[in-house]
């Protein structure tokens, strides 16, 4: 969930409103509140309202205008940017606070006893208090971000301590500054500063932290994780913005120390603003991982802008950044072409059109993509000259109840058609087996599909 809201800078002076310091002038004006006192802190603490579906306004700094009715923002956290006492033409004393959406979109002065402390239980998430090893943000700063929500992963391979032993230990010393010195090198190549700030311009691992944090339901078994502050927008179908900084996980601590200690001559970065065929590498797994080992899986991996490879092919383990997230993959699944086609079982692998490959180091060649790992486009050299056969697709949710569903368009000149196949292999998710058995039906020999191609 990370890196898919706004960021904004929360901290707006009471300029913001259009009406300055000066504006809060002890005016006699029979239409206006005195301010008889004004909190300059910001807090950044978080209220919502809670008297749902009664009209509550939201005024200027004069209090002379309405500017919203808090009932049409039933799931927005608000955040307290100022406290200020006014005195209603009457003589009433009432402390108002000066508040504003996650976006700050919407920003006013609301009667305190309107609002109740806390993250708006619409939209809150129950969340576990991480032990935190090392934070770049302010101790103040670090107040005013959301922990995530629990951890949930639904396939765990395994299940209980033995899965995790290996890797639910504190890093050492040693180990942490590895890894928050790398981190600090990634962003001092982006511009970024070494030290963190909860503000608009925030980017990317400008703010960080490690964390001990619990898997799933396994509350007693805590790993180690990097997370890194984003900006959530959770009530993007009424458009009022509740989001606020959020800490978001972005990788076992583990995947970050791998990349953090492979060797500058196996990184490979995918081309800034280059084409997936220009970057040399291709993985056909279908899962990726939290941990080296399969005992946690992780998301698809995607490649493009940013992707690099942390490959150490001693390891059975590779650490990749994907979409901005460390993950693991199975090294031996890493397809590396740097030195071109790579030939298997008599069949030529590579990455682009076969116009240019040798038919006699093989008169079967299957095109794979690297922004897919789902399948390859099979060429046969016939009549003296590679002809698309056929493309096969292994997809499918990879979940008990919708099992992987292989199939294969089959072309005829400028013809194709759709056909289920039936793999050599099983497909049973989750088992340990799968993985292999998804990677194994790459390399299946051309004959087998020839029945399908009839």
């Amino acid at each position: 969930m990370i890196w898919k809201g706004k960021r904004v800078r929360f901290v707006l002076g009471i300029a913001a409103l259009g009406i300055g310091m000066g504006g809060f002038q002890n005016t006699h004006a029979s239409s206006r509140y005195r301010v008889l006192k004004v909190n300059k802190q910001w807090t950044g603490n978080a209220y919502y309202y809670k008297n749902l579906g009664t009209t509550a306004y939201m005024y200027n700094g004069y209090h002379t205008k309405k500017l919203h009715n808090l009932k049409d923002y039933p799931r927005t956290t608000w955040f307290v940017q100022k406290s200020v006492v006014l005195q209603s033409p009457r003589g009433k004393k009432g402390v108002y606070y000066q508040v504003a959406n996650g976006s700050s979109k919407v920003i006013g002065y609301v009667w305190r006893g309107y609002l109740k402390k806390g993250q708006n239980p619409a939209t809150a998430k129950k969340v576990v208090k991480p032990k935190v090893l090392y934070s770049n943000v302010s101790a103040n700063d670090s107040a005013k971000i959301f922990e995530e929500d629990g951890m949930d992963y639904k396939y765990p391979y395994l299940t209980g301590l033995s899965s995790y032993e290996n890797y639910a230990k504190t890093p050492t010393n040693s180990q942490l500054n590895t890894v928050v010195n790398f981190i600090k090198k990634q962003n001092a190549e982006q511009g970024l500063p070494t030290s963190g700030k909860v503000d608009a311009n925030a980017k990317n691992w400008q703010n960080f932290r490690i964390v001990m944090l619990p898997v799933q339901k396994h509350t007693s078994i805590r790993l180690p994780f990097v997370q890194a502050m984003s900006y959530e927008e959770d009530d993007d179908g009424t458009f009022n913005y509740q989001g606020g900084p959020e800490w978001s996980t972005i990788g076992s601590f583990w995947s970050f120390y791998y990349a953090a200690t492979t060797q500058s001559q196996d990184v490979y970065k995918f081309p800034k603003g280059g084409r997936a065929a220009d970057f040399p590498f291709a993985v056909f797994e279908a899962n990726t991982y939290m941990l080296p080992n399969d005992s946690i899986i992780n998301d698809n991996i995607m490649f493009g802008d940013g992707t690099v490879i942390y490959l150490n092919e001693n390891r059975k383990y590779t650490a990749i950044l994907s979409s901005n997230r460390m993950i693991f993959v199975k090294t031996a699944y890493i397809l590396n072409f740097t030195k071109g086609n790579i030939i298997k079982n008599g069949i030529q692998y590579g990455m682009g059109e076969p116009t240019a490959t040798d038919s006699k180091k093989g008169t079967v060649y299957r095109k794979v993509d690297n922004d897919t790992n789902s399948g390859y486009d099979e060429y046969r050299y016939t009549d003296g000259k590679w002809q698309k056969t056929y493309s096969l697709m292994v997809n499918g949710e990879y979940v008990a109840t919708s099992p992987v569903s292989p199939y294969i368009y089959k072309f005829s000149g400028t013809n194709f058609k759709g056909v289920d196949v039936q793999l050599p292999y099983s497909f049973k998710f989750p088992s340990k087996q799968f993985d292999n058995n998804y990677y194994q039906s790459m390399f299946l020999p051309s004959s087998y599909f020839d029945k399908y191609l009839k």
